[in-house]
């Protein structure tokens, strides 16, 4: 299983579960702008990020506006 995490620079990680345990592997770190979700295609995992705190956070005058993209990350086989 992969999940996302937006805290800090944010996280890709990779989660083995075993039984009533598991094992989280951090896979890449870096998404400052918030990832918010990771889909895979093949063995490329593709995380986005929401610039979440532009939408909903205070108004910020010196913002500057990005496009939304994916980061592709190899993920070996699923």
């Amino acid at each position: 299983m992969l999940i996302v995490e937006g805290g800090g620079q944010g996280w890709l990680s990779r989660i083995r579960i075993n039984g009533d345990s598991g094992q989280v592997t951090p896979l890449k770190e870096g998404y400052p702008d918030g990832a918010v979700s990771v889909t895979v295609v093949g063995t490329t995992a593709y995380v986005l990020e929401g610039q979440l705190s532009a939408l909903f956070g205070p108004p910020d005058p010196h913002r500057v506006e990005k496009l939304f993209h994916a980061t592709a990350v190899e993920v070996a086989s699923p």
